[in-house]
């Protein structure tokens, strides 16, 4: 089994202790309003396609705000939990949420937006599988539409390297012990999840990419560099913030305009 499928429909949901999973991602979401140009003036609502979408922090917000979101995931339990708190918010007619893996989903149209944040990108054993995304991402949307992708900063991430780091508090807390693998780009880590008397351990392989290697993947997949900033305040991008937060464009047509949204394929699994 792929490491992240087990990492993610397992212990992850059950030890992990992020308080920023937890937290209402202001800065997030109006970053991505912001960014993701979405205009609200018009008949429809504008479409963001959130992939790798967890628990919908940032599709539930965003779909608070007027937008039409359609998230997918490929952990039961976040899907399902995106699932009650849309309906406990009362959005559940503006969220659809569904399990899946973004290699083989079907993705939705015409969207005015595609998102993949909090490193959710890098996972798969080659650039290539990981290029799947960006090239889902850009099917996905229609001609001016724009693709958010927040990963780690490369750069801080060598320079700020660490053996190990321990993240929680007392009682619920994970150890993280990594290495570098510069030959191939990837950072490899060990984590250990702690919750009172029990633990579990999982080995956690991320590819990190420069942004040149960003910018020529997307234009492999048919989109258009715009812009990179170095964290969700919109600080510029460089080699010492700690995000890279990638953002690229479907080009136009010439002489074309973009189309309106249409409907949302159904053969796919929704919770």
């Amino acid at each position: 089994m792929e490491w992240f499928k087990r990492f993610y429909a397992e212990d992850y949901f059950l030890y992990r202790y992020e308080p920023r999973l937890d937290e209402l991602p202001i800065k997030e979401v109006e970053f991505l309003l912001e960014h993701g140009r979405l205009d609200f003036s018009g008949p429809h609502r504008p479409r963001v396609f959130d992939i790798c979408c967890g628990v919908g922090r940032h599709a539930r917000p965003l779909a608070a705000r007027g937008c039409e979101v359609i998230g997918v995931d490929l952990a039961n339990k976040s899907v399902q939990a995106a699932v009650e708190l849309a309906g406990a918010e009362g959005l559940a007619d503006r969220c659809k949420f569904y399990l899946g893996d973004i290699r083989t989903f079907e993705t939705p149209r015409d969207c005015d937006l595609a998102i993949n944040i909090f490193t959710s990108f890098g996972y798969f054993e080659s650039d290539a599988a990981d290029a799947v995304i960006m090239a889902k991402a850009g099917q996905s949307l229609r001609p001016g539409g724009r693709f958010i992708l927040d990963v780690i900063n490369r750069e801080a991430a060598i320079a700020d390297f660490k053996l190990r780091e321990k993240r929680g508090r007392r009682g619920n807390y994970v150890i993280q012990q990594s290495r570098l693998d510069l030959e191939n780009g990837r950072m490899i880590a060990h984590w250990t999840f702690v919750r009172g008397k029990c633990r579990s351990e999982h080995t956690v392989n991320i590819r990190l990419y420069a942004l040149h290697e960003l910018i020529r993947m997307a234009a492999g997949c048919g989109l258009k560099f715009v812009q990179a900033f170095g964290d969700f305040d919109g600080r510029p991008f460089d080699p010492k913030t700690p995000r890279c937060i990638f953002i690229a464009e479907k080009p136009l047509p010439a002489n074309a305009e973009s189309k309106a949204p249409d409907g949302v394929p159904d053969n796919r699994q929704v919770l």
